[in-house]
């Protein structure tokens, strides 16, 4: 339980002669110590609660005396509340190397949570300009949740946020770790110049040959490479020949 809930505690008593009004509850650790319950009838009572602040183990015990004087024996059923005010949190990772992606990745979101009793299932997830809205996520355990996200077309600051409650409703704290992507569906351009006067060269020439990109998000520095066009051969790594 947590300090949103009230919940309705209700005792009832088996004792043949009825006992005397009214009994009395106590809620260790829950903020009750010897309330008055309300009556529905001589051996049904009831006694509201509003669950406290903090987290701690609360015990219920119920005093009353039948008619004869006897006290009662201790309560069963229902005696022992969790109260749980913590906020589960949440940290998000991913398959992917960086957090610059495109319409051809599948980016699987892993959400670990971290929460003493456990989180209400399924979480969901949102990611805000990335085509994804309060989707059910795919359990491993209770506390560890996976999400397969198939990028989509455009270009996009994508956002993701996990919407999940612990077992005493309190709703999880913004999610931590890699929450935010680059959506990048823009091939990068690319303006060649070089360091000679004209574009007639011979075995002589050493050109310098230089690659202007305009890209927002950088280019990956191992993929730009020069290849050797129709009719020409590669003599080494920087020169060319007929």
């Amino acid at each position: 339980v947590c300090e949103a809930d009230t919940v309705i505690i209700t005792a009832t008593f088996t004792e043949a002669n009825g006992i005397n009004e009214p009994p009395t509850i106590t809620i260790a650790n829950g903020g009750v110590t010897a309330a008055a319950m309300t009556k529905l009838n001589n051996l049904v009572w009831t006694y509201t609660w509003n669950v406290p602040t903090g987290n701690a183990t609360a015990t219920v015990s119920i005093s009353a005396t039948d008619m004869a004087g006897s006290p009662n024996s201790p309560a069963t059923g229902k005696t022992v509340y969790t109260i749980d005010n913590t906020a589960p949190t949440v940290v998000l990772s991913d398959n992917h190397a960086d957090a610059i992606v495109c319409e051809a990745d599948t980016v699987i979101i892993t959400a670990t949570f971290t929460e003493a009793n456990g989180i209400n299932e399924p979480p969901t997830i949102t990611i805000a300009n990335g085509g994804v809205t309060a989707a059910a996520m795919t359990k491993t355990s209770n506390l560890i949740w996976t999400y397969t996200w198939n990028v989509p077309t455009g270009n996009a600051a994508a956002t993701v946020s996990i919407s999940a409650t612990d077992v005493a409703d309190n709703p999880n704290s913004p999610a931590t770790g890699k929450t935010v992507y680059t959506i990048d569906n823009t091939a990068p351009t690319v303006v060649l110049t070089d360091n000679h006067d004209d574009a007639i060269v011979c075995e002589a020439d050493t050109v310098i040959i230089t690659a202007t990109f305009t890209e927002a998000n950088g280019i990956n520095e191992a993929n730009p490479h020069m290849g050797c066009p129709d009719g020409q051969r590669r003599r080494d790594s920087e020169h060319f020949r007929h």
